[in-house]
């Protein structure tokens, strides 16, 4: 029979944290190896779960000119709901587009650039993705 040891304790919180820390660093070089032209977030005082928008995002990655989205939700600061981070992959979409896609208003997306540096969004999108405050797919 084997006896919890401090020691034990150790080893095992070091295999979790390298393994999660290993699971990051694979989604920022799959990330990075994507051709992402947009990072946009949305935030909106009625996401209060970080699925409530997952219908919205898997029927906006079936259009034609969408080519591939990935998404992290993340917890407001001040815990009140979540926002999330998109980057798409997408032919000629426009912040107008994607608020009438994702039915949202202008102003629930109050960032919407062209992805200027891929190891850079990659590291910004997953840098909560070390513990279980973030929830992210990908189409």
């Amino acid at each position: 029979m084997n006896t919890i040891t401090k020691n034990n304790i150790k080893n095992y919180n070091y295999s979790i944290n390298y393994k999660k820390n290993k699971l990051k660093k694979n989604w920022r070089k799959f990330i990075s190896s994507q051709n992402y032209n947009v990072l946009a977030t949305i935030q909106s005082p009625f996401i209060k779960n970080p699925y409530m928008l997952e219908d919205k995002f898997r029927k906006f990655s079936e259009l034609d000119r969408t080519y591939s989205l990935f998404y992290s939700a993340e917890r407001n600061v001040d815990l009140s709901g979540y926002h999330f981070h998109l980057l798409i992959d997408a032919y000629k979409l426009t912040k107008g587009a994607l608020c009438y896609a994702l039915d949202l208003k202008a102003n629930q997306i109050p960032y919407y650039k062209p992805v200027d540096s891929k190891v850079k969004v990659a590291s910004y999108v997953t840098k909560y993705m070390k513990d279980d405050q973030i929830h992210y797919n990908i189409y």
